[in-house]
């Protein structure tokens, strides 16, 4: 069995549902995932190990729109773009040892959250 993570194997098939796709579920773990590191608390995001590379997660690639930004800094408890993206700098080390913890696996927060186009578009 050569497998990264059982638990994430187990999500990935059992999500079967036509209404909620698998990256979905995967979208909606990398939020919950970055709102635990900003209250300082360890939560780790299973299917993200399916993220790949050049995975595009509505939401954040939605956010570069500051209409859409404007609900999910609401949702991270931040005032602006800015501020995220210091706080996921900041946070780099910790952010890494969450995510490298339980899989060895590197992982960009960063390039999955689309950081550099978030609330760039007016």
């Amino acid at each position: 069995m050569r497998r990264v993570s059982l638990l994430a194997d187990l999500v990935k098939e059992n999500a079967t549902h036509r209404d909620i796709p698998f990256v979905d579920i995967m979208q909606a773990e990398l939020l919950i995932f970055m709102m635990a590191v900003l209250v300082d608390y360890h939560w780790y995001p299973h299917t993200i190990i399916y993220a790949g590379y050049d995975n595009r997660f509505p939401l954040f690639v939605r956010a570069a729109q500051h209409k859409h930004f404007e609900k999910l800094k609401v949702v991270l408890g931040v005032s602006s773009a800015v501020e995220l993206k210091e706080k996921i700098k900041a946070l780099g080390n910790r952010i890494q040892q969450y995510l490298g913890f339980e899989y060895s696996v590197h992982i960009s927060i960063w390039d999955l959250m689309k950081a550099d186009t978030l609330d760039t578009i007016k």
